[in-house]
């Protein structure tokens, strides 16, 4: 019998993040496995920054 292995989903925000209403915030409330990706700045994208983040 194999370990179950846990996983992880990555949410990922587009342009100003998600509000805590958003669906995204919302899966994240209720399924822990769910981790958003955090940038430094949502409000002024900087793609190159963005990409090493991810």
């Amino acid at each position: 019998m194999q370990k179950a292995q846990s996983i992880t989903v990555l949410t990922v925000s587009g342009y100003t993040n998600s509000e805590p209403q958003h669906w995204q915030s919302l899966w994240e409330r209720s399924h822990p496995e769910y981790r958003r990706v955090e940038q430094r700045d949502w409000d002024n994208p900087d793609r190159i920054e963005w990409i090493a983040t991810l």
